[in-house]
């Protein structure tokens, strides 16, 4: 199945021809997701610190982050429910970060301010 722009992207773009129900949804889900990051990137940040113990026996930690799309499991449309990506890096012990969003994702032409 193609999910090249999923619903997660055009619902809350202006010109959309979905309804403000599926709108409000897309933005809600945008919301806990940005939410969830932070709070995922925060807890990374203050264990991998300086000092810390983390990185004992590790030199890289991959991250991928994302939302679950849910699909009706029945009638005509029914399918599987799928993660859809929407951000993919690694931080080194040395403190580097890689974004490897583009070349593990990035066939799904999805631009980097639609994956904020």
């Amino acid at each position: 199945e193609d999910l090249a722009v999923s619903e997660y992207v055009t619902a809350a773009k202006e010109g959309s021809s979905r309804d403000e129900e599926a709108r409000a949804i897309s933005a809600a889900a945008k919301q806990a997701y940005k939410t969830i990051r932070g709070k995922v990137e925060a807890q990374i940040a203050s264990v991998t610190g300086a000092g810390g113990a983390f990185w004992d026996g590790i030199s890289e930690l991959s991250v991928i982050g994302g939302v679950t799309i849910n699909r009706a499991k029945f009638g005509k449309e029914g399918g599987e429910d799928c993660f859809y990506a929407l951000q993919a890096k690694a931080l080194t012990s040395d403190g580097e970060t890689f974004d490897f969003y583009e070349g593990a994702f990035g066939d799904r032409d999805i631009s980097a301010k639609d994956r904020e």
